[in-house]
């Protein structure tokens, strides 16, 4: 009695406890303590509710305190929307919550309920009674939406499809004055960009109910939902039709010819085979409500006179393709009486039609694409006015097609982040009834995350603030990094609002972006990387996020970037480590987007990797040259031989030309000026001097000898007849042959024949670190072979043959020999396929180390380091059989560069015309110790001079 009056009586658990803790028994004491807790919170929560509390208990101290419940036989949809509810409050609070179909008394979730909701896709959540919270909402999308809406109002956030936030909440309520009717905006939402499309489980988290062009929502989804903004009408023009219907497609006066681009909209077969089209459509699919007829992109519109009569008189060629759309509608309107036909306002179909107007199951797709989009749309001239006019025309019928997206760089900072907000504000005023927004593709495009999170908020309701939601973003996907990224966007901002104009097909940061923005951007974004440090999450997050401006620091390192890290003391990385960190984030990320209809890793990679991607200036052509870039070929119409090497003690490039028996010589200070008309040259020798030789000079090289003179290593073909059928190596021999020059060049001459009487051609010297010497070349006689010997002096090789590889195959036949050493490890460059064949490849050897002599310490690869074609496969520039490979090292003695001949197509003709010769280098850039496999020489793409030749800041 006594403790019982007591405000704070011990319960009999505690008071246990304490008689256990008094007798030494621990364990039971602990256990009993837990217990009671255990008991004291549940009790409590219990008391709470009994007493009429603000919350709605869903868990206590770890415990379910209420049921899901779905009704009887439930859609895949409501199914899923309940198993979802299920699964993210166990991560919330550890407690099992049962999902059940029957009747459920006691507290409970109820998920899928009925409900009179009007709105397509609206989402309803309310208390039905006071043990029963209702979770539900129109049609198949709807329960599932209210599902994900309260556990984001529980405080999960669903920030990308791998970054998700989840609250630990052991003890979890929701106010009991819930009551949410939320409708979207815009039927039709769609924020194409790779988020959105990569995990289609992430679509319903964000109430994304469009699928176009990504296949379809599977029911436990939602479900798809079907329109179709096509630029086609129906499937044509199909260029399977070509040979069978010429006619059907559009004519062109100029030419006097049919373009497959278009169709001819006022053809009778094909306004027949449209209909037939879209009947088939909507029989296939009786889901389907919305077939595209509309014209294709592109303006090769047909200029038949049917065609230019109806545009005469509708205004233009939107009345042409309105026509068409119309004539459609009306024939399939009584037997498909919910199908809508819907066609463009786009580009030529922009300027609304005259005298001519929508029938009433005819929808217009807006693409207003040719705006300024450093502007939200509004404030480009005509956008509203031709959206106003639209909108008038079609009843309201008017579907949206935007653009958030750079085409010719998915991967540069996109500094339009936020017109988003007022963009979707302008439509929801005009009253469009969708919205497809077309995004960059890539997983590592600038803020793909945060640009469809941001575009689907705005698409359920355009009212919001779209900087809060974006400061919402960064704290939630970037945690303690969220202010450093948020203050880049706010960068990003500032600097759109100083630009005059930004088009979609504008890739240049320099339109927008000073130097000193882009390092303002990149100390941001590694502080924001630091922060995150040791969070998996986030730290994952920001590095997505910083991968953008990275690739606009790399395409602009040699242009301005460089210099103004210098000039201002900022720590940037050095370029090789900005392209090698790329290369493992697209990797990392699974990217292979670089522009839109051309891959990172085929497209972008080996332009940058070796060259450019943008003119020296602003504005000018794709072909210009800048101070620190070339392009192949180097030279044309050459039958040479080509060979460079650089002199570390005159501070010059050397390139040998050996022609018509004849060798010149040409010095310059930079590699590319070798080729430069007014390059100082001379000529060095001439096989008809007194040396009495004769005969074509083959892979003359030059060097300097350890006594500190030049000589060259050369081979030289005795005069001999080919007959039909005959190798030239059959009948033609080949000495090598050692020419001495003196300090400073001069003029060389014969020093010595080395190893006489042998078939051998290509000799190449090679000096190890050691300063041993050895000599390397080809012999020509079958088996064919390659050797190494190891060379006394200047001119004595070993007598000793030493062969490390041999063929009897002339397909096989090496030629020119090369040496590269990368980091430690030496290789061995040859062709093999033959001088004069546009089969011919340059292939490798790599050393595993020991005696440079003995052909089991060379490991073959069997990929050619340079093959035919380009990286593109495009035979317009094609670089077809590279043979006569010679390597050299740059100026600073960081870079691998080689030198060799091709062909300009595949089947040759004239031995002078159809040959260049090209360089480039070798190395990967991403791994000094690795040497690219498999490259091509692309006679397109601007290419970096060797380093230690540039002027511009390292």
């Amino acid at each position: 009695m006594e403790d019982a009056a007591r405000p704070h009586a011990y319960s009999p658990l505690m008071r246990y406890s304490m008689l256990m803790k008094r007798i030494g028994n621990w364990r039971a004491a602990l256990f009993a303590v837990a217990l009671g807790l255990a008991a004291f919170e549940s009790a409590s929560a219990d008391a709470q509710d009994r007493a009429g509390g603000s919350g709605f208990i869903l868990a206590a101290g770890g415990r379910a305190k209420a049921v899901i419940a779905v009704p009887e036989n439930p859609s895949p949809s409501v199914a899923y929307a309940a198993q979802e509810l299920a699964t993210y409050l166990k991560k919330m609070t550890g407690a099992e919550f049962a999902v059940k179909s029957d009747r459920v008394t006691g507290s409970c979730i109820r998920v899928g309920e009925p409900c009179d909701c009007k709105v397509s896709d609206e989402v309803r959540i309310f208390f039905k009674d006071r043990n029963t919270l209702v979770l539900t909402g129109e049609g198949t999308r709807g329960p599932l939406y209210a599902v994900y809406d309260l556990l984001e109002r529980l405080g999960c956030g669903f920030w990308s499809p791998e970054n998700e936030t989840v609250p630990q909440r052991r003890n979890l309520t929701v106010p009991r004055d819930l009551n949410v009717v939320s409708a979207p905006c815009f039927e039709v939402r769609q924020p194409h960009g790779d988020s959105a499309y990569r995990d289609s489980k992430w679509k319903p988290k964000l109430r994304i109910n469009g699928d176009m062009y990504v296949g379809r929502l599977g029911p436990e989804l939602g479900g798809h939902r079907q329109y179709d903004i096509g630029q086609t009408a129906a499937g044509l023009p199909d260029p399977k039709q070509m040979s069978e219907h010429p006619d059907w497609f559009a004519w062109r006066k100029a030419s006097k010819s049919r373009s497959m681009q278009q169709i001819c909209m006022t053809n009778p077969e094909v306004k027949r085979e449209v209909v037939r089209r879209a009947r088939e459509m909507l029989k296939a699919d009786p889901e389907r409500w919305q077939v595209s007829v509309s014209v294709g992109d592109g303006a090769d519109f047909c200029e038949c006179d049917g065609c230019m009569k109806i545009r005469t008189e509708t205004g233009g060629m939107s009345g042409l393709e309105l026509s068409l759309a119309n004539f459609v509608a009306r024939e399939l309107a009584g037997e498909f009486p919910q199908a809508r036909f819907l066609t463009f306002a786009y580009e030529s179909t922009m300027r609304p039609p005259e005298k001519i107007k929508p029938e009433p199951n005819v929808d217009i797709c807006f693409a207003y694409i040719q705006r300024n989009y450093a502007r939200p749309p509004a404030e480009t001239r005509g956008h509203n006015e031709r959206l106003a006019t639209w909108t008038k025309l079609s009843g309201g019928n008017v579907y949206i097609w935007g653009y958030n997206a750079p085409f010719k760089d998915y991967m540069i900072p996109w500094p339009i982040i936020d017109t988003m907000g007022p963009e979707m504000r302008t439509y929801r005023d005009f009253g469009a009834k969708g919205v497809y927004m077309q995004m960059a593709e890539g997983t590592t495009a600038d803020f793909i995350d945060l640009r469809c999170w941001l575009c689907a908020k705005l698409m359920w309701d355009p009212s919001q603030d779209e900087w809060k939601l974006m400061e919402e973003w960064c704290n939630g996907a970037c945690g303690a990094g969220g202010p450093q990224v948020f203050a880049w966007l706010k960068k990003l901002k500032e600097m759109r609002e100083k630009t005059k104009s930004l088009g979609l097909y504008g890739n240049d940061t320099r339109c927008f972006a000073a130097p000193e923005d882009l390092l303002v951007g990149d100390k941001l974004l590694n502080e924001a990387l630091a922060a995150t440090a040791g969070d998996e999450r986030t730290s994952e997050q920001v590095r997505r996020i910083r991968f953008s401006l990275r690739h606009a620091l790399l395409v602009r390192y040699h242009y301005d970037v460089a210099a103004k890290a210098k000039a201002s003391g900022y720590g940037l990385a050095p370029r090789r480590e900005l392209l090698r960190e790329l290369q493992q984030d697209c990797l990392r990320f699974r990217n292979n987007c670089w522009m839109e209809g051309v891959a990172w890793f085929g497209g972008f990679l080996p332009r940058i990797r070796h060259g450019e991607v943008q003119p020296e200036k602003i504005g000018d052509g794709p072909r210009t040259r800048g101070q620190w870039t070339f392009r192949n070929p180097v030279v044309a119409e050459s039958d040479e031989d080509p060979f460079v090497t650089y002199d570390a003690k005159t501070k010059s490039y050397y390139r040998l030309i050996a022609a018509n028996g004849r060798i010149r010589v040409r010095q310059a200070p930079r590699a590319i000026a070798l080729f430069d008309e007014g390059c100082k040259e001379v000529e060095v020798w001439s096989a008809r001097g007194k040396d009495g030789a004769s005969g074509g000079l083959r892979g003359a090289e030059l060097v300097r000898s350890s006594d500190g003179n030049w000589r060259i290593y050369t081979s030289q073909e005795d005069d001999g007849f080919v007959l039909d059928g005959e190798h030239a190596n059959d009948v033609a021999r080949n000495k090598m042959i050692v020419l001495k020059g003196g300090k400073n060049l001069g003029k060389f001459s014969l020093e010595k024949e080395l190893l006489p009487n042998l078939n051998a051609a290509d000799p190449t010297v090679l000096t190890q670190p050691d300063g041993k010497r050895y000599l390397a070349f080809v012999t020509c006689d079958s088996p064919m072979t390659l050797q190494i010997r190891p060379l006394s002096g200047s001119a004595e090789p070993a007598k000793k043959p030493s062969v490390i590889f041999s063929t009897r195959d002339p397909r096989e036949e090496p030629g020119s020999p090369t040496f590269v050493r990368a980091g430690d490890t030496l290789y061995l460059l040859y062709t093999v396929g033959g001088r004069s064949s546009a089969d011919s490849r340059v292939m490798l050897m790599r050393h595993k180390g020991g005696d440079v002599c003995s052909a089991k310490n060379w490991e073959r690869e069997n990929r050619p380091v340079i093959r035919s074609g380009n990286a593109f496969g495009n035979d317009n520039t094609i670089l077809a059989g590279p043979r006569a490979v010679s390597a050299f090292k740059s100026s600073d003695n960081t870079e691998n560069w080689v030198i060799f001949r091709g062909w300009t197509q595949m089947k040759p003709i004239d031995e002078k015309k159809d040959s260049i010769v090209c360089m480039q280098r070798l190395d990967d850039g991403m791994d000094l110790s690795s040497v690219l496999l498999e490259t091509g020489a692309d006679l397109r793409i601007l290419l970096l001079q060797p380093s230690g030749d540039h002027t511009y800041a390292k």
